[in-house]
């Protein structure tokens, strides 16, 4: 979800630790408009640049919008090394999404969403503020646990409550 809400998503990792095939299961490699290997110094730099190169091939795999092609770096905050980098890709992401329009695009897609999310959550308090609900549900999730009736009648009787 934080993908969604966000002009740019930027993933920072730490140098080794294995995380680097968990990043792809658990899918944020997919949703990463980049992705940063922070602490490249001292003894650990050699290993920033062994985690960029199995993002780098990692992300490859992965499909891409049309203007922008996830970028995997390396940094250092302590020695302030490639930070003005870092800053520098995020603003040739969003001058690139302004230019393919896509920034726009991607703000009013974003609100719909809100929109849309804010509806369930109001609906649902709705529900839960609904003495008659709060009466029946309890006996429908019975006959429903107990295959007395199905889940779809319960949530049609439900919502006839509104």
């Amino acid at each position: 979800q934080v993908a969604g809400m966000v002009d740019f998503f930027m993933v920072l990792m730490l140098p080794g630790g294995g995380d680097e095939l968990q990043g792809i299961k658990k899918g944020i490699l997919e949703l990463a408009d980049a992705l940063v290997i922070n602490k490249a110094d001292g003894e650990s730099e050699n290993l920033a640049k062994q985690s960029k190169s199995h993002y780098t091939s990692a992300m490859s795999l992965l499909r891409h919008t049309s203007f922008w092609t996830p970028r995997v770096m390396t940094c250092s905050a302590l020695k302030s090394r490639n930070i003005d980098a870092v800053w520098g890709m995020v603003l040739d992401y969003y001058f690139q999404a302004v230019e393919e329009k896509s920034f726009t695009a991607k703000r009013a897609h974003q609100n719909l969403d809100w929109m849309r999310q804010l509806v369930q959550e109001m609906v649902l308090l709705r529900l839960k503020q609904n003495p008659a609900v709060n009466r029946l549900l309890p006996q429908l999730e019975q006959q429903v646990e107990h295959n007395e009736t199905t889940a779809y009648a319960a949530a049609r009787r439900i919502m006839e409550l509104l």
